[in-house]
């Protein structure tokens, strides 16, 4: 029995612990040589660059985002599938597991016949064999409880095979025993973002970018995790509104940006199964926004387009709404109010990620545009 750890056999899948359809996306595990790259600071940049792009004509707002499941709902998980024909390398996360030397001063395995499990161990963990590897590893943790490596590695093992639980528990010793390990603190991270707890997580990746200020996967699943936790407020902060008592227009507006900035952030965002409400409530409260326009020879079509565009949010025909503003950027791009309209015809035709641009680039022409309002084109003389 593993001191101060409930005994139970690896069950259920290989892992699921490291991706995010629940919480966020994330590629596989960079080998240890590897890492590197930008500064934090300069990832984070280029993350927030990235969220935001926008396309200059509706038919390139692209294609509908798959959705993850809801925030808080059932069993979160950063899961990262692994490919069945290609079995799991702890060196990815152990480089060196032969010479490697706890912080504290004790030589991990100390005499040859712990050496020779440990070398048992390491194998079953690169052929995948997760329940021989828990049971070799927690072999060699009863004789040896404060060997942080054997902690690590059984915390993996648990990882992988889905019981995020005794993970946590496994990667705490270990860290406990080691604190200054960044592979314990990112695996640790990764359990209790698979148990949805997401501040915890963040601050588990902290600790190990501390630690290992080039840990690639660290860095990159901090960047995630932040961006999930931003996602995941403007989501809450856009239900409250739409569903407060009797929400106003100004209300409403705000819950869309929230919404629309939530699955902006997030493409599983559960925002997303709000929007299309959100909506529809704007709609129900619409006014006209008179856009005076002088008239010129060059403005004609693009007026007449806008024109059609109107009259089809007037008897939502929302199929027209989208061919007629389609048309007319492709006479001028820059009207906020093109834009705003074609959001609404895009929720409605259920392209939802088109919508969420499509309102992110009205709140770049126009940061205080009114989305109850749409834009009627009055030509001036």
């Amino acid at each position: 029995m593993v001191p101060g750890l409930r005994d139970g056999r690896a069950t259920g899948p290989p892992i699921r612990a490291l991706n995010a359809r629940h919480h966020l996306r994330a590629g596989r595990h960079e080998p240890a040589g590897t890492r590197g790259g930008k500064s934090l600071d300069g990832r984070r940049r280029t993350a927030r660059r990235q969220r935001f792009s926008r396309p200059a004509r509706a038919g390139e707002y692209g294609v509908t985002a798959e959705r993850g499941s809801k925030f808080g709902v059932g069993r979160p998980g950063f899961e990262e599938p692994r490919r069945q024909d290609r079995p799991c390398s702890s060196r990815q996360f152990f480089p060196n597991p032969e010479s490697r030397i706890s912080s504290s001063g004790r030589d991990g395995v100390v005499n040859q016949d712990l050496k020779e499990k440990f070398a048992r161990a390491v194998d079953a963990l690169n052929r995948a064999d997760f329940p021989a590897a828990i049971e070799i590893l927690s072999d060699i943790l009863g004789g040896d409880s404060e060997n942080a490596e054997a902690w690590c590695r059984l915390g993996l093992c648990y990882l992988e095979t889905s019981q995020p639980d005794l993970a946590l528990e496994a990667l705490m010793r270990a860290v406990k025993t080691d604190p200054g390990d960044a592979t314990a603190h990112y695996l640790l991270g990764n359990a209790y973002g698979t148990m949805g707890q997401l501040e915890k997580a963040a601050a588990c990746y902290r600790r190990a970018l501390e630690a290992e200020p080039q840990h690639s996967k660290a860095e990159e699943f901090l960047i995630k995790t932040e961006s999930l936790l931003e996602s995941r407020e403007h989501y809450r902060a856009g239900l409250k509104l739409l569903y407060s008592a009797e929400p106003t227009a100004h209300d409403l507006n705000r819950a869309l940006r929230a919404l629309a900035q939530s699955a902006a952030i997030f493409d599983g965002s559960p925002a997303r199964d709000n929007l299309l409400e959100c909506a529809r409530k704007l709609v129900a409260l619409e006014s006209e926004l008179a856009i005076p326009v002088k008239a010129t020879p060059e403005l004609e079509k693009w007026a007449a387009a806008c024109e059609r565009g109107f009259q089809c949010v007037r008897f939502k025909n929302w199929a027209g709404v989208r061919a007629a503003y389609d048309e007319a950027l492709g006479y001028r791009a820059q009207d906020a109010f093109v834009h705003h309209a074609l959001g609404f015809s895009f929720v409605e035709l259920g392209e939802t990620s088109d919508a969420v641009r499509a309102w992110l680039r009205v709140l770049e022409l126009d940061p205080g545009y009114d989305f109850a309002r749409f834009g009627h084109v009055q030509l001036v003389k």
